[in-house]
This record gives C-alpha cells, structure tokens and sequence, in this order.
C-alpha cells in the first residue's frame, strides 16, 4: 500500500498543545464544462531578472554575507543584482526557509528548487532590488576554479558553486505517464494537478493519478526507524510505526483533499495577474480510501485529549518548525 492510505503513518510529526477528533466525509463532483482549460508552460522566463543596473550601488559578497539578521536586514545575490528581502520574509510561500539563502548566492538554490524559475517569481524579487555585485574583470585566459575562463567576478563564482550542491531530490520516486495524467507545474519540488478528464474517470481518484503537492524534496523514510514524535511542550512521547499499527484500531474513511490554492489559475485571470504561486486550474483534488489510526485515539491514549484546542503538524520534510 502507497503512503497516500497511510498518511499518519509515513509523516513525522510533532504535536503541540492539542485537543482534536477526526472526522470524516465524502464529498464529490467535478464541474468542468463551464471553464476553459487553462494551459500554463512550466517556467516563463521572459523577465530580465539579475541583470546590471548602472544607476545602482555595487556590493560585494562580502558585504552581502553580513546581512544575516533581522537587525542587519536580509541580503542575498542573484546574477549581478542585491537583494534586501528583510520586509518579504514574512510573505514568502515557504515560510523563513527563505533565510538559508540570507547572505548567500540565489544560484544553488534555486538549481534545487527549479519552481522559482517564473516570471511571477522574478518580478517580486526585482522588486526588493538594491544594487549590483561588482563586474567581472576581463584577464584573457586564467585559471578559475581549475578551469579557463575570460572573468573573473563574483556573479561567475556563484554560478560555479551550484557544481557542489547535492541532488536534495534524488530520493523523489518515480512517476509514469506523467503526461497522460498530469499537468506539471514545477519539476523540483515536483508539483503537479490531475487532468480533469482523469478526475471524472473513476469516483475514486487512483494513486498514481492523485495530485502531488510537495513544498520541498520527497524525504526517504526507513519504517524501522521512524518515529512519531507528539508533544505538548512539556513532555514528548514517541511512537514507532509498529506501535501505531498494533496499538490503535484501524479505520478507513473515504473522503475529499483539495490543495487550498485550486483554482488558482483562474483567479489569477479574474484579477488580471496579480494573484502569485502555483497556476493550478481545477485538478488539484481527488477523493480517496484513507487507512490508519484515529489522532483522536492517539492522543487520549497519552492523556494528551484535553491538553489544548489545537494541532500542529511538522512533517520529514520541513527542515525547521518554525515556517
């Protein structure tokens, strides 16, 4: 059985201050005939983005790399522009993950997290543009990094960094008929919406045709290791994935996800534009057969039940808990 029937099962989570019960239902129904599919190109880079501005100061990345804190700003490079991204910390879709790339080069992050690679993304980052890294001096043939090169500037160090970044997605699984099923709308993180003729094939959306939502990379998962983590800020207890299984009563509910931003992409026509993320149309949602333990069951078991009003949930792949 894939991961998407064992949902509580397969994420690590932390749980805070919390009183909860599941619940389930079923909703269904796809109304397509009234909207026009809306075909978005995976990346749209028509936007000159990095690119020098005489009228601006220059900085080096020696200056970048001091603007770190809240109190400093928030400085970062990309290509030959500055960055003070201080005041859109707290608007980025990522949470403060934006802060490992505070006083660094842009480059070999966004060779991860190619979803950056849009128009939309250019344009709010131009927008917070402060200066230029300093030219490249022209020295005809030297060495840099060990190879030829005609310049020897801080742009074209950044781009040489991203040949040391670790492949982050190289446990992502493999997906087939991608095209038949799916229209993509970023490879890394891979996020991608059903096709509507698929989602109105079968009431029950299969697996391999369910949408895929990732904010980051797929993270790998030994089940004899993992471990559930629920606390409460006083005390953590920990569960293994046999715990889970043999402690608690299984249920299975039948019942609807939809990512929250579905629609998106029409939208954003409606507003003419001004609406930013992923362009999704109407396939970011499926119904499914759901298996595992009740939360509610989970938490009563450690006393936990009667704690607080809320739950909240850190899964493998967020590398901070504080997003």
């Amino acid at each position: 059985m894939r991961s998407r029937f064992t949902f509580l099962f397969r994420q690590k989570l932390k749980l805070q201050i919390i009183t909860t019960s599941l619940t389930g239902g079923l909703v269904a129904g796809y109304i397509f005939s009234k909207y026009k599919p809306i075909v978005h190109a995976e990346t749209d880079i028509s936007v000159k983005v990095g690119e020098r501005i005489s009228t601006l100061p220059t900085y080096s990345m020696t200056e970048v790399a001091k603007h770190t804190t809240a109190e400093k700003g928030y400085w970062l490079a990309y290509k030959d522009g500055v960055y003070d991204i201080t005041s859109y910390v707290e608007n980025h879709p990522g949470g403060k993950m934006v802060l490992r790339s505070a006083g660094k080069a842009l480059e070999a992050c966004w060779k991860i997290f190619t979803m950056h690679d849009m128009d939309h993304v250019y344009e709010i980052l131009e927008e917070y543009r402060i200066g230029n890294l300093p030219p490249g001096i022209i020295i005809g043939k030297a060495l840099l990094f060990g190879k030829e090169n005609n310049f020897l500037g801080e742009r074209e160090a950044n781009q040489r960094e991203q040949e040391k970044i670790t492949d982050l997605f190289q446990y992502d699984p493999e997906r087939l008929n991608i095209k038949e099923n799916f229209f993509v709308r970023s490879k890394r993180p891979f996020n991608a919406e059903t096709k509507p003729s698929v989602l109105i094939s079968s009431f029950i959306t299969p697996v391999e045709q369910f949408f895929v939502r990732n904010h980051m990379h797929v993270p790998f998962v030994n089940i004899n290791e993992y471990k559930l983590e629920i606390g409460n800020g006083k005390s953590t207890h920990s569960l293994s994935f046999d715990d889970l299984t043999e402690k608690y009563q299984s249920y299975t509910i039948t019942s609807t996800l939809a990512c929250s931003g579905n629609r998106r992409g029409a939208m954003n026509n409606e507003e003419q534009g001004t609406i930013r993320g992923a362009p999704w149309y109407v396939g970011a949602i499926g119904n499914a057969r759901w298996t595992g333990v009740r939360l509610r069951d989970v938490l009563q078991s450690l006393g936990l039940d009667k704690e607080g009003k809320y739950v909240q949930f850190y899964g493998l792949d967020c590398e901070t808990p504080k997003r």
